[in-house]
Protein backbone atom coordinates (compact mmCIF):
# COMPACT_ATOMS: atom_id res chain seq x y z
CA UNK A 1 0.00 0.00 0.00
CA UNK A 2 0.96 3.67 -0.35
CA UNK A 3 1.05 4.07 3.44
CA UNK A 4 3.57 1.24 3.75
CA UNK A 5 5.88 2.87 1.16
CA UNK A 6 6.04 6.16 3.12
CA UNK A 7 8.85 6.67 5.64
CA UNK A 8 8.10 6.27 9.35
CA UNK A 9 8.18 10.04 10.06
CA UNK A 10 5.53 10.76 7.44
CA UNK A 11 3.37 7.86 8.63
CA UNK A 12 3.36 9.31 12.20
CA UNK A 13 2.57 12.75 10.85
CA UNK A 14 -0.38 11.41 8.89
CA UNK A 15 -1.76 9.51 11.90
CA UNK A 16 -1.70 12.66 14.05
CA UNK A 17 -3.83 14.60 11.57
CA UNK A 18 -6.64 12.03 11.57
CA UNK A 19 -9.93 12.75 13.50
CA UNK A 20 -11.40 10.13 15.84
CA UNK A 21 -14.80 8.58 14.98
CA UNK A 22 -17.61 9.74 17.29
CA UNK A 23 -18.58 7.21 20.00
CA UNK A 24 -22.04 6.35 21.33
CA UNK A 25 -24.09 9.35 22.59
CA UNK A 26 -23.93 10.02 26.32
CA UNK A 27 -26.92 10.02 28.70
CA UNK A 28 -26.91 13.82 28.91
CA UNK A 29 -27.09 14.20 25.14
CA UNK A 30 -29.93 11.67 25.00
CA UNK A 31 -31.88 13.57 27.66
CA UNK A 32 -31.35 16.85 25.83
CA UNK A 33 -32.58 15.34 22.55
CA UNK A 34 -35.65 13.87 24.26
CA UNK A 35 -36.49 17.22 25.89
CA UNK A 36 -36.18 18.97 22.55
CA UNK A 37 -38.42 16.41 20.84
CA UNK A 38 -41.02 16.75 23.60
CA UNK A 39 -41.01 20.54 23.29
CA UNK A 40 -41.43 20.33 19.51
CA UNK A 41 -44.30 17.89 19.94
CA UNK A 42 -45.97 20.15 22.51
CA UNK A 43 -45.71 23.19 20.25
CA UNK A 44 -46.97 21.19 17.26
CA UNK A 45 -50.11 19.90 19.00
CA UNK A 46 -50.98 23.26 20.57
CA UNK A 47 -50.46 25.07 17.27
CA UNK A 48 -52.65 22.50 15.51
CA UNK A 49 -55.50 23.02 17.98
CA UNK A 50 -55.36 26.84 17.87
CA UNK A 51 -55.33 26.82 14.06
CA UNK A 52 -58.38 24.54 13.97
CA UNK A 53 -60.32 26.77 16.36
CA UNK A 54 -59.30 30.07 14.75
CA UNK A 55 -58.91 29.43 11.03
CA UNK A 56 -60.46 26.14 9.91
CA UNK A 57 -63.82 26.64 11.60
CA UNK A 58 -66.49 29.10 10.53
CA UNK A 59 -67.53 30.75 12.75
CA UNK A 60 -64.36 30.35 14.82
CA UNK A 61 -64.40 29.37 18.50
CA UNK A 62 -62.09 29.89 21.44
CA UNK A 63 -59.51 27.22 22.23
CA UNK A 64 -60.11 25.55 25.60
CA UNK A 65 -57.35 26.45 28.06
CA UNK A 66 -57.45 23.14 29.97
CA UNK A 67 -57.18 21.15 26.77
CA UNK A 68 -54.28 23.34 25.62
CA UNK A 69 -52.40 22.77 28.88
CA UNK A 70 -53.01 19.03 28.64
CA UNK A 71 -51.64 18.91 25.10
CA UNK A 72 -48.45 20.49 26.43
CA UNK A 73 -47.70 17.59 28.78
CA UNK A 74 -45.59 14.53 28.00
CA UNK A 75 -47.34 12.30 27.08
CA UNK A 76 -50.30 14.47 26.03
CA UNK A 77 -53.42 14.46 28.24
CA UNK A 78 -56.92 15.08 26.88
CA UNK A 79 -58.75 16.96 29.65
CA UNK A 80 -62.31 17.58 28.48
CA UNK A 81 -64.79 19.57 30.58
CA UNK A 82 -68.33 18.96 29.34
CA UNK A 83 -69.75 22.42 30.08
CA UNK A 84 -67.14 24.11 27.88
CA UNK A 85 -67.75 22.04 24.74
CA UNK A 86 -70.73 23.28 22.78
CA UNK A 87 -71.41 22.58 19.12
CA UNK A 88 -68.43 24.41 17.59
CA UNK A 89 -65.99 23.31 20.31
CA UNK A 90 -67.04 19.67 19.80
CA UNK A 91 -66.48 20.03 16.06
CA UNK A 92 -63.00 21.43 16.69
CA UNK A 93 -62.23 18.54 19.04
CA UNK A 94 -63.32 15.96 16.47
CA UNK A 95 -61.06 17.60 13.86
CA UNK A 96 -58.18 17.55 16.36
CA UNK A 97 -58.67 13.86 17.23
CA UNK A 98 -58.67 12.93 13.55
CA UNK A 99 -54.90 13.59 13.49
CA UNK A 100 -53.03 10.22 13.47
CA UNK A 101 -49.99 11.82 15.09
CA UNK A 102 -51.99 12.90 18.14
CA UNK A 103 -53.91 9.62 18.41
CA UNK A 104 -50.63 7.66 18.53
CA UNK A 105 -49.22 9.73 21.41
CA UNK A 106 -52.08 10.52 23.84
CA UNK A 107 -51.45 8.92 27.24
CA UNK A 108 -54.59 9.62 29.31
CA UNK A 109 -58.15 10.87 28.88
CA UNK A 110 -59.97 12.85 31.61
CA UNK A 111 -63.69 13.33 30.93
CA UNK A 112 -65.20 15.44 33.69
CA UNK A 113 -67.70 18.08 34.77
CA UNK A 114 -66.95 21.57 36.02
CA UNK A 115 -67.96 21.62 39.70
CA UNK A 116 -68.64 25.37 39.76
CA UNK A 117 -70.92 25.20 36.72
CA UNK A 118 -72.71 22.17 38.18
CA UNK A 119 -73.43 24.09 41.39
CA UNK A 120 -74.79 27.03 39.39
CA UNK A 121 -77.05 24.71 37.42
CA UNK A 122 -78.44 23.15 40.59
CA UNK A 123 -79.04 26.59 42.08
CA UNK A 124 -80.93 27.72 38.98
CA UNK A 125 -83.02 24.55 38.96
CA UNK A 126 -84.01 25.06 42.59
CA UNK A 127 -84.74 28.75 42.15
CA UNK A 128 -86.64 28.27 38.90
CA UNK A 129 -84.82 30.95 36.92
CA UNK A 130 -81.95 33.37 36.66
CA UNK A 131 -83.29 36.16 38.85
CA UNK A 132 -84.50 34.12 41.80
CA UNK A 133 -82.30 32.80 44.56
CA UNK A 134 -81.96 29.10 45.18
CA UNK A 135 -84.36 27.52 47.64
CA UNK A 136 -86.67 30.55 48.03
CA UNK A 137 -90.10 30.60 46.47
CA UNK A 138 -92.38 33.56 46.44
CA UNK A 139 -95.76 32.90 48.08
CA UNK A 140 -98.63 34.35 46.12
CA UNK A 141 -102.00 34.83 47.80
CA UNK A 142 -104.54 36.69 45.68
CA UNK A 143 -107.08 36.93 48.48
CA UNK A 144 -104.79 39.15 50.58
CA UNK A 145 -103.64 42.62 49.75
CA UNK A 146 -105.28 45.79 48.50
CA UNK A 147 -106.30 46.58 44.96
CA UNK A 148 -103.26 48.83 44.49
CA UNK A 149 -100.93 45.93 45.41
CA UNK A 150 -102.70 43.72 42.89
CA UNK A 151 -102.37 46.36 40.18
CA UNK A 152 -98.69 46.81 41.00
CA UNK A 153 -98.18 43.06 40.71
CA UNK A 154 -99.97 42.93 37.36
CA UNK A 155 -98.17 45.95 35.92
CA UNK A 156 -94.56 44.72 36.02
CA UNK A 157 -95.65 41.29 34.77
CA UNK A 158 -97.31 42.75 31.70
CA UNK A 159 -94.34 45.01 31.11
CA UNK A 160 -91.86 42.15 31.33
CA UNK A 161 -93.97 39.95 29.07
CA UNK A 162 -94.09 42.64 26.42
CA UNK A 163 -90.49 43.77 26.73
CA UNK A 164 -88.97 40.27 26.79
CA UNK A 165 -89.96 39.73 23.17
CA UNK A 166 -88.75 43.14 22.04
CA UNK A 167 -85.39 43.08 23.87
CA UNK A 168 -83.89 40.08 22.05
CA UNK A 169 -83.24 36.37 22.46
CA UNK A 170 -84.08 34.54 25.67
CA UNK A 171 -81.32 33.87 28.19
CA UNK A 172 -79.28 30.70 27.57
CA UNK A 173 -80.37 27.53 29.37
CA UNK A 174 -78.50 26.55 32.51
CA UNK A 175 -75.35 24.45 31.96
CA UNK A 176 -75.72 20.71 32.30
CA UNK A 177 -73.18 18.02 33.16
CA UNK A 178 -74.59 15.59 30.61
CA UNK A 179 -72.48 15.50 27.42
CA UNK A 180 -74.05 15.75 24.00
CA UNK A 181 -74.38 12.72 21.75
CA UNK A 182 -71.88 14.28 19.27
CA UNK A 183 -69.25 14.55 22.01
CA UNK A 184 -69.85 10.93 23.09
CA UNK A 185 -69.46 9.70 19.50
CA UNK A 186 -66.30 11.76 19.07
CA UNK A 187 -64.70 10.23 22.18
CA UNK A 188 -65.86 6.73 21.20
CA UNK A 189 -64.07 7.04 17.85
CA UNK A 190 -60.95 8.17 19.68
CA UNK A 191 -61.11 5.24 22.13
CA UNK A 192 -61.52 2.84 19.24
CA UNK A 193 -58.42 4.14 17.43
CA UNK A 194 -55.97 5.16 20.19
CA UNK A 195 -53.31 2.47 20.87
CA UNK A 196 -51.24 4.36 23.46
CA UNK A 197 -53.97 5.22 26.02
CA UNK A 198 -53.08 4.06 29.54
CA UNK A 199 -55.60 5.89 31.77
CA UNK A 200 -59.33 6.65 31.44
CA UNK A 201 -61.07 8.78 34.09
CA UNK A 202 -64.74 9.87 34.06
CA UNK A 203 -65.67 12.20 36.94
CA UNK A 204 -68.98 13.80 37.96
CA UNK A 205 -70.95 13.27 34.73
CA UNK A 206 -74.54 12.20 34.14
CA UNK A 207 -74.31 9.49 31.48
CA UNK A 208 -77.28 7.59 30.09
CA UNK A 209 -77.13 3.84 29.53
CA UNK A 210 -76.84 4.45 25.78
CA UNK A 211 -73.76 6.66 26.35
CA UNK A 212 -72.12 4.00 28.52
CA UNK A 213 -72.96 1.35 25.92
CA UNK A 214 -71.22 3.36 23.17
CA UNK A 215 -68.09 3.96 25.27
CA UNK A 216 -67.99 0.34 26.45
CA UNK A 217 -68.21 -1.05 22.90
CA UNK A 218 -65.41 1.23 21.74
CA UNK A 219 -63.16 -0.03 24.55
CA UNK A 220 -64.04 -3.67 23.86
CA UNK A 221 -63.38 -3.43 20.12
CA UNK A 222 -59.95 -1.79 20.48
CA UNK A 223 -57.64 -4.79 20.89
CA UNK A 224 -54.45 -2.70 20.68
CA UNK A 225 -55.09 -0.49 23.72
CA UNK A 226 -53.80 -1.70 27.11
CA UNK A 227 -55.35 0.54 29.74
CA UNK A 228 -53.67 0.50 33.14
CA UNK A 229 -56.36 2.41 35.03
CA UNK A 230 -60.15 2.79 34.53
CA UNK A 231 -62.00 5.12 36.90
CA UNK A 232 -65.68 6.16 37.15
CA UNK A 233 -66.28 8.52 40.09
CA UNK A 234 -69.62 10.19 40.96
CA UNK A 235 -71.30 8.88 37.80
CA UNK A 236 -74.84 7.82 38.85
CA UNK A 237 -75.00 4.87 36.47
CA UNK A 238 -76.73 2.36 38.76
CA UNK A 239 -76.99 -1.34 37.97
CA UNK A 240 -78.15 -0.70 34.40
CA UNK A 241 -75.12 1.38 33.54
CA UNK A 242 -72.76 -1.12 35.17
CA UNK A 243 -74.32 -3.90 33.09
CA UNK A 244 -73.52 -1.90 29.92
CA UNK A 245 -69.91 -1.40 31.05
CA UNK A 246 -69.41 -4.92 32.38
CA UNK A 247 -68.21 -6.53 29.08
CA UNK A 248 -65.59 -3.81 28.63
CA UNK A 249 -64.44 -4.02 32.27
CA UNK A 250 -64.21 -7.82 32.12
CA UNK A 251 -62.27 -7.77 28.85
CA UNK A 252 -59.83 -4.99 29.78
CA UNK A 253 -56.34 -5.54 31.16
CA UNK A 254 -56.49 -2.64 33.59
CA UNK A 255 -54.49 -3.04 36.80
CA UNK A 256 -56.90 -0.75 38.70
CA UNK A 257 -60.69 -0.49 38.24
CA UNK A 258 -62.62 2.09 40.26
CA UNK A 259 -66.42 2.49 40.35
CA UNK A 260 -66.87 4.90 43.27
CA UNK A 261 -70.09 6.69 44.30
CA UNK A 262 -71.98 5.38 41.27
CA UNK A 263 -75.22 4.24 42.97
CA UNK A 264 -74.58 0.52 42.39
CA UNK A 265 -77.09 -1.47 44.44
CA UNK A 266 -77.02 -4.94 45.97
CA UNK A 267 -77.88 -6.53 42.61
CA UNK A 268 -74.64 -5.09 41.15
CA UNK A 269 -72.56 -7.52 43.20
CA UNK A 270 -72.88 -10.07 40.38
CA UNK A 271 -71.03 -7.72 38.03
CA UNK A 272 -68.26 -7.17 40.58
CA UNK A 273 -67.86 -10.94 40.99
CA UNK A 274 -67.85 -11.42 37.20
CA UNK A 275 -64.98 -8.92 36.87
CA UNK A 276 -62.94 -10.85 39.47
CA UNK A 277 -63.64 -14.19 37.77
CA UNK A 278 -62.92 -12.95 34.22
CA UNK A 279 -59.58 -11.36 35.11
CA UNK A 280 -58.53 -14.42 37.12
CA UNK A 281 -59.47 -16.86 34.34
CA UNK A 282 -57.44 -14.94 31.76
CA UNK A 283 -54.29 -15.10 33.87
CA UNK A 284 -54.89 -18.74 34.83
CA UNK A 285 -54.91 -19.65 31.14
CA UNK A 286 -51.67 -17.73 30.59
CA UNK A 287 -50.01 -19.51 33.52
CA UNK A 288 -51.23 -22.90 32.28
CA UNK A 289 -49.80 -22.26 28.79
CA UNK A 290 -46.49 -21.10 30.31
CA UNK A 291 -46.15 -24.33 32.30
CA UNK A 292 -46.82 -26.74 29.45
CA UNK A 293 -43.11 -27.39 28.72
CA UNK A 294 -41.85 -27.83 32.23
CA UNK A 295 -42.88 -27.72 35.87
CA UNK A 296 -46.17 -26.21 36.97
CA UNK A 297 -46.17 -22.41 37.41
CA UNK A 298 -48.03 -20.89 40.37
CA UNK A 299 -49.57 -17.42 40.53
CA UNK A 300 -47.26 -14.66 41.82
CA UNK A 301 -44.34 -17.12 42.09
CA UNK A 302 -40.75 -16.59 40.99
CA UNK A 303 -41.26 -18.82 37.97
CA UNK A 304 -44.34 -16.85 36.88
CA UNK A 305 -43.51 -14.52 33.96
CA UNK A 306 -43.65 -10.89 35.17
CA UNK A 307 -46.11 -9.79 32.48
CA UNK A 308 -48.86 -12.26 33.52
CA UNK A 309 -49.92 -10.59 36.85
CA UNK A 310 -50.40 -7.24 35.10
CA UNK A 311 -52.72 -8.76 32.48
CA UNK A 312 -55.69 -8.04 34.76
CA UNK A 313 -56.95 -6.20 37.80
CA UNK A 314 -54.80 -6.17 40.94
CA UNK A 315 -56.93 -3.64 42.90
CA UNK A 316 -60.70 -3.06 42.77
CA UNK A 317 -62.50 -0.11 44.38
CA UNK A 318 -66.31 -0.21 44.71
CA UNK A 319 -66.61 2.07 47.73
CA UNK A 320 -69.48 4.45 48.59
CA UNK A 321 -72.15 2.50 46.72
CA UNK A 322 -75.16 0.48 47.96
CA UNK A 323 -73.73 -3.03 47.99
CA UNK A 324 -75.26 -5.20 50.72
CA UNK A 325 -75.12 -8.78 52.03
CA UNK A 326 -76.14 -10.54 48.79
CA UNK A 327 -73.36 -8.74 46.93
CA UNK A 328 -70.90 -9.62 49.70
CA UNK A 329 -71.86 -13.30 49.39
CA UNK A 330 -71.16 -13.55 45.64
CA UNK A 331 -67.97 -11.47 45.99
CA UNK A 332 -66.79 -13.79 48.77
CA UNK A 333 -67.36 -16.82 46.53
CA UNK A 334 -65.33 -15.17 43.75
CA UNK A 335 -62.49 -14.34 46.17
CA UNK A 336 -62.35 -17.96 47.38
CA UNK A 337 -61.37 -19.14 43.87
CA UNK A 338 -59.10 -16.20 42.96
CA UNK A 339 -55.29 -16.16 43.18
CA UNK A 340 -54.43 -12.76 41.68
CA UNK A 341 -56.35 -9.86 43.28
CA UNK A 342 -54.31 -7.97 45.89
CA UNK A 343 -56.71 -5.30 47.15
CA UNK A 344 -60.49 -4.82 47.41
CA UNK A 345 -62.31 -1.77 48.79
CA UNK A 346 -66.01 -2.12 49.63
CA UNK A 347 -66.10 0.57 52.31
CA UNK A 348 -69.04 2.94 52.70
CA UNK A 349 -71.67 0.42 51.55
CA UNK A 350 -74.61 -1.32 53.28
CA UNK A 351 -72.83 -4.55 54.27
CA UNK A 352 -73.77 -5.92 57.69
CA UNK A 353 -72.22 -8.62 59.88
CA UNK A 354 -73.83 -11.34 57.75
CA UNK A 355 -72.17 -10.05 54.57
CA UNK A 356 -68.84 -9.50 56.31
CA UNK A 357 -68.92 -13.15 57.44
CA UNK A 358 -69.24 -14.22 53.77
CA UNK A 359 -66.21 -12.07 52.89
CA UNK A 360 -64.23 -13.59 55.79
CA UNK A 361 -65.13 -17.07 54.58
CA UNK A 362 -63.94 -16.18 51.07
CA UNK A 363 -60.56 -14.75 52.07
CA UNK A 364 -59.93 -17.77 54.32
CA UNK A 365 -59.29 -19.77 51.13
CA UNK A 366 -57.50 -16.87 49.42
CA UNK A 367 -53.83 -16.51 50.28
CA UNK A 368 -53.05 -13.53 48.04
CA UNK A 369 -55.36 -10.65 49.10
CA UNK A 370 -53.27 -8.09 51.01
CA UNK A 371 -55.95 -5.42 51.67
CA UNK A 372 -59.71 -5.62 52.27
CA UNK A 373 -61.51 -2.43 53.34
CA UNK A 374 -64.96 -2.83 54.94
CA UNK A 375 -65.04 0.36 57.04
CA UNK A 376 -68.07 2.70 57.22
CA UNK A 377 -70.59 -0.06 56.55
CA UNK A 378 -73.85 -0.71 58.41
CA UNK A 379 -73.04 -2.23 61.79
CA UNK A 380 -70.39 -4.86 61.11
CA UNK A 381 -69.56 -6.83 64.24
CA UNK A 382 -66.18 -6.06 65.78
CA UNK A 383 -65.36 -9.78 66.00
CA UNK A 384 -65.83 -10.31 62.26
CA UNK A 385 -63.79 -7.17 61.52
CA UNK A 386 -60.91 -8.41 63.69
CA UNK A 387 -61.08 -11.82 62.00
CA UNK A 388 -60.80 -10.24 58.55
CA UNK A 389 -57.99 -7.94 59.72
CA UNK A 390 -56.00 -10.87 61.15
CA UNK A 391 -56.24 -12.89 57.94
CA UNK A 392 -55.31 -9.95 55.73
CA UNK A 393 -52.36 -8.90 57.92
CA UNK A 394 -51.08 -12.48 57.99
CA UNK A 395 -50.89 -12.41 54.19
CA UNK A 396 -49.42 -8.90 54.16
CA UNK A 397 -46.66 -10.04 56.53
CA UNK A 398 -45.29 -12.53 53.99
CA UNK A 399 -42.83 -11.66 51.22
CA UNK A 400 -44.52 -9.38 48.69
CA UNK A 401 -44.56 -10.59 45.07
CA UNK A 402 -43.11 -8.28 42.39
CA UNK A 403 -46.60 -7.20 41.31
CA UNK A 404 -47.17 -5.60 44.74
CA UNK A 405 -44.53 -2.97 43.87
CA UNK A 406 -46.48 -1.80 40.84
CA UNK A 407 -46.92 1.98 40.86
CA UNK A 408 -50.72 1.84 40.60
CA UNK A 409 -51.00 -0.79 43.36
CA UNK A 410 -48.81 1.24 45.73
CA UNK A 411 -50.83 4.40 45.02
CA UNK A 412 -54.12 2.59 45.70
CA UNK A 413 -52.88 1.16 48.99
CA UNK A 414 -51.81 4.62 50.13
CA UNK A 415 -55.18 6.14 49.28
CA UNK A 416 -56.93 3.37 51.25
CA UNK A 417 -54.89 4.14 54.36
CA UNK A 418 -57.57 6.63 55.52
CA UNK A 419 -60.07 3.76 55.66
CA UNK A 420 -57.64 1.61 57.63
CA UNK A 421 -57.01 4.54 59.98
CA UNK A 422 -60.77 4.67 60.57
CA UNK A 423 -60.78 0.97 61.46
CA UNK A 424 -57.87 1.36 63.87
CA UNK A 425 -59.53 4.38 65.52
CA UNK A 426 -56.71 6.81 64.80
CA UNK A 427 -57.39 10.49 65.30
CA UNK A 428 -57.68 12.80 62.34
CA UNK A 429 -59.12 10.20 59.98
CA UNK A 430 -62.28 11.37 58.26
CA UNK A 431 -65.04 8.75 58.20
CA UNK A 432 -66.77 8.71 54.82
CA UNK A 433 -70.53 8.67 54.97
CA UNK A 434 -72.34 5.46 54.15
CA UNK A 435 -75.06 6.03 51.59
CA UNK A 436 -77.75 3.82 53.05
CA UNK A 437 -81.03 3.56 51.12
CA UNK A 438 -83.01 2.69 54.29
CA UNK A 439 -83.19 5.04 57.24
CA UNK A 440 -84.33 3.45 60.48
CA UNK A 441 -86.83 5.68 62.33
CA UNK A 442 -85.91 6.72 65.88
CA UNK A 443 -87.47 4.93 68.82
CA UNK A 444 -90.55 6.54 70.47
CA UNK A 445 -88.53 7.26 73.59
CA UNK A 446 -85.81 9.06 71.61
CA UNK A 447 -88.46 10.96 69.64
CA UNK A 448 -90.05 12.14 72.90
CA UNK A 449 -86.68 13.34 74.18
CA UNK A 450 -85.92 15.22 70.95
CA UNK A 451 -89.39 16.78 70.81
CA UNK A 452 -89.23 20.32 72.27
CA UNK A 453 -91.57 20.79 75.24
CA UNK A 454 -93.06 23.95 76.77
CA UNK A 455 -90.55 26.35 78.25
CA UNK A 456 -90.46 26.29 82.01
CA UNK A 457 -89.77 29.44 84.00
CA UNK A 458 -87.08 29.02 86.66
CA UNK A 459 -89.23 30.64 89.42
CA UNK A 460 -92.33 28.40 89.22
CA UNK A 461 -92.01 24.86 90.50
CA UNK A 462 -94.49 22.18 89.55
CA UNK A 463 -95.51 19.78 92.33
CA UNK A 464 -94.33 16.23 91.96
CA UNK A 465 -97.10 13.68 91.51
CA UNK A 466 -96.72 9.96 92.02
CA UNK A 467 -96.71 8.16 88.69
CA UNK A 468 -99.61 5.83 88.05
CA UNK A 469 -98.66 2.22 87.75
CA UNK A 470 -99.94 -0.03 84.99
CA UNK A 471 -101.83 -2.20 87.50
CA UNK A 472 -103.72 0.74 88.96
CA UNK A 473 -105.25 1.72 85.61
CA UNK A 474 -107.76 -1.17 85.27
CA UNK A 475 -108.81 -0.84 88.94
CA UNK A 476 -109.68 2.78 88.39
CA UNK A 477 -111.75 1.81 85.38
CA UNK A 478 -113.76 -0.85 87.35
CA UNK A 479 -114.54 1.47 90.30
CA UNK A 480 -118.15 2.75 89.98
CA UNK A 481 -118.74 6.42 89.86
CA UNK A 482 -120.04 7.82 93.17
CA UNK A 483 -123.28 9.77 93.05
CA UNK A 484 -123.14 13.36 94.13
CA UNK A 485 -124.77 14.04 97.51
CA UNK A 486 -127.59 16.51 97.53
CA UNK A 487 -127.28 19.48 99.92
CA UNK A 488 -130.44 18.26 101.74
Amino acid sequence: SKKARLPASKQAKGSKGKTKSPGPPSAASKAKAAAKAAKDQKDRFQKMYTEICGKKLSPPCNADSLLLNGLGQTPPVLEITVERFKKQETLALSMLLSSPDLVRNVGSLVFKSDEKEAKKAKAMERGGGKGRKAGKKKDKDKSKGTEKDKEEEKGPKAATDGSAKSKGPAPPPPPTNRPSSELIKCLAKFLFRCPSLTSLSVVGLTLANSDLRVLGRALSMNKKVHLQSISFVRVPMGDGGLSELSPALCGSRAVSIRVVSCNVSDYGGEYVASIIRAHGARRDEAVWSAGLRGEAVKAHSDRCPPEIPTMGALVLDFSNNRLADNAAEVIGEALANDEWLMGLNVGGNNITTKGAAHLAKGIAKNGVLRALVIAANRGVDAGVESEIAERVTSVAGTDAPPAADHEIVVRAMRSWSRWRAEEDGQEGAKRPRSRSPVRTPPSPQAARQERPGPAKSPSTKQPKTAPKTAAAAPLAAKKPAQAKKSPA
